[in-house]
């Protein structure tokens, strides 16, 4: 095929194409799309290798590519895994002149988004700074500096300390780091227009990021990552767009933030306090303790989440010296969804858990996942089921649940906290209409640490003493699913 016919091949190919785009022009717009719009849209979708091909194509595409909006350099694309092998510093070279070429023949455009993606190595520290210029004069939006090592290396302090003073941070809107120190300048004068920030793997004090963050009053989403803060994480001046926050594995004491709007927060880390009073529309919660009580999980999140509506809160549980008993029926007024994934030592402690759900009157569906280390603790759950064949009194605990129409239970393996707890939930939810008991566990991948062969023959003979209860209490006209 001559270039003529190439040419005339690619024209039928983006008129196609721009007759598709007019019919998905949004409503009131007239603007008309011209081909070479077109064209550059069909580039901005490929990546940059394939873009740069395009080139072959026609004279008329021969250097269309350098007008890409988009610039994705990443070195496991590049050159996979073996970059980290003996050759590694080679591997660097090549990426930092691959890099060098692209940008050289990019020089003067516009460039909505850079992208580096390379693990660290001392060869790219000068060339980064470089590339920090070539965004500023590029007018980039988008910016992400991804250098985070493999292996040991990763527990170090970066290296690379971000150049701010070098970067226009007037046109930025989406930033992300990870593995580079933040240092700001004296005459830092934030980001009016940053919308998205992720920082991971980070060297930055509190002090730097509570007054980069104040400096930023556009800011929608902020994620921050494996950046140890050692203390406190407190903004002090309101950000009036956060819509998403996630905060995960910091080495935080207390966090602190003012975010009218939120909609959706992440955590993860030790129970400490989170204050985000000022929170009053916040939808989803998403919460990892790693290590804690019931009872110190609580009021934790006392002050943060009082609006949340649908909650997520996973906590590997140690079991307390004292059950925590909680008194005020409303510090979660409107959660309607609760999702608790709980991993004991040994079994469930009933007085803590029934005390937290009476925190919540309002929850309209109930998840609980169960899981256990060393396997349920079942010796005693025979007490409980010969009541239960007999029709005798086991503890209850009474705590009505008006609104609850959906409970579903996994990891039920019959021990006596578990017996204890589906005879609370029965008894006390008088709009139940699904019930799901699972013994499946789905937090624990493979079999606990400790497994008893004996335990097999009770747990089969309480599946059915609990098949016969649930039949025998729940109204047949209700939904239930027993994979026991």
């Amino acid at each position: 095929m001559n270039d003529l016919q190439s040419s005339l091949e690619l024209s039928r190919f983006t008129n196609e194409l721009r007759d598709y785009l007019s019919l998905a022009r949004p409503k009131g717009s007239h603007k008309p799309l011209h081909q070479e719009d077109v064209q550059c849209i069909i580039l901005s979708k490929l990546p940059l290798k394939e873009a740069v091909r395009t080139s072959v194509l026609s004279s008329k595409w021969r250097n269309l590519w350098t007008i890409c909006p988009k610039l994705r350099f990443d070195g496991t694309v590049m050159f996979g895994k073996k970059m980290n092998g003996k050759q590694r510093e080679q591997y660097a070279r090549q990426f930092i002149d691959t890099v060098n070429v692209v940008l050289h023949q990019c020089h003067g455009k516009v460039v909505e988004e850079l992208v580096i993606k390379f693990n660290f190595d001392s060869l790219l520290i000068d060339h980064l700074n470089n590339w920090v210029r070539f965004a500023a004069s590029s007018h980039t939006k988008s910016l992400s500096f991804d250098l985070t090592p493999r292996g040991l290396e990763v527990f170090g302090d970066p290296q690379y300390i971000f150049p701010f003073k070098l970067f226009d941070s007037r046109c930025i809107s989406h930033l992300q780091l990870h593995f580079v120190s933040i240092k700001l300048p004296t005459q830092f004068c934030g980001f009016p227009k940053l919308r998205k920030l992720d920082l991971r793997n980070v060297k930055v004090s509190a002090k730097e990021l509570e007054y980069m963050l104040s400096n930023c009053s556009s800011l929608e989403w902020f994620s921050i990552a494996f950046c140890n803060m050692n203390g406190e994480l407190k903004v002090q001046s309101p950000l009036p767009r956060l819509l998403c926050l996630n905060v995960s594995c910091c080495e935080l004491t207390e966090m602190e933030f003012h975010a009218v709007k939120l909609r959706t927060f992440v955590y993860e880390g030790s129970a400490v306090p989170i204050n985000l009073t000022e929170v009053s529309e916040l939808k989803n919660a998403n919460i990892i303790f790693t290590e804690s009580t019931i009872g110190n999980a609580i009021p934790a999140l006392a002050n943060a989440l009082t609006n949340v509506q649908n909650l997520t809160l996973n906590i590997y549980v140690h079991p307390p010296e004292v059950p925590c008993l909680i008194e005020n029926p409303s510090i979660f007024s409107h959660l309607k969804h609760l999702q608790l994934l709980l991993c004991y030592n040994m079994d469930v402690d009933n007085l803590s858990l029934v005390s937290f759900l009476g925190t919540a009157l309002f929850i309209e569906k109930l998840e609980i996942h169960f899981s256990s280390v060393f396997g349920f603790y079942l010796m005693k759950g025979t007490f409980f089921l010969r009541n239960l064949m007999k029709g005798t009194s086991i503890r209850r605990l009474k705590r009505t649940y008006n609104y609850l129409k959906d409970v579903c239970i996994t990891g039920f393996q019959a021990s006596s906290g578990q017996i204890e707890f589906l005879v609370h939930i029965v008894e006390n939810t008088p709009a139940l209409e699904v019930l799901t008991v699972d013994p499946l566990d789905r937090l624990m991948k493979g079999e606990p640490l400790l497994v008893i062969e004996r335990e097999v023959d009770f747990i089969d003979g309480a599946y059915r003493i609990v098949r016969e209860y649930i039949e025998k209490n729940v109204s047949p006209k209700y939904s239930v699913r027993l994979l026991l």
